[in-house]
């Protein structure tokens, strides 16, 4: 979890790059750098397998110690930020998406950076209620 809270200020960062250079790309009569979108593609990916390597690593150490799922504040914070992942991550592939519709992309992009912000909110959910799951391995 330490490694995602890592991920998401770089994907942040690059992802401001990326807007800034889109916004100011008429200016200045250059394309944006071609390494700064695979950077944030690469994050993007790394912090996706994170997620979902997080998830399942939950879901298996509950039920192997458990026998069944409990269906604590985690385990639905835990829903809920991989869903989000995987909204997100199908929403920038909307961005991006040369086949589609203008109009698709449109309304690609707020998605993705709404997304993006609630996934803020529920690592601090997921992070406080993981805290009390391993208060109570340690107690």
């Amino acid at each position: 979890m330490g490694f995602c809270l890592i991920i998401v200020p770089l994907l942040a960062l690059t992802g401001y790059w990326l807007r800034q250079q889109r916004l100011h790309q008429w200016q200045r009569q250059r394309l944006r750098p071609v390494w700064l979108r695979n950077l944030h593609w690469g994050l993007g990916s790394v912090f996706l397998a994170l997620m979902i390597f997080l998830w399942a690593f939950g879901v298996v150490g509950t039920v192997a110690r458990h026998g069944s799922l409990q269906y604590s504040g985690h385990f639905w914070a835990g829903n809920t930020m991989l869903a989000l992942t995987l909204l997100s991550v199908w929403s920038a592939n909307q961005i991006n998406n040369r086949k589609a519709w203008p109009v698709i992309r449109l309304w690609a992009r707020p998605v993705h950076l709404g997304t993006n912000l609630v996934i803020l909110l529920g690592l601090g959910w997921v992070s406080w209620t993981g805290w009390a799951v391993v208060q109570q391995y340690l107690h």
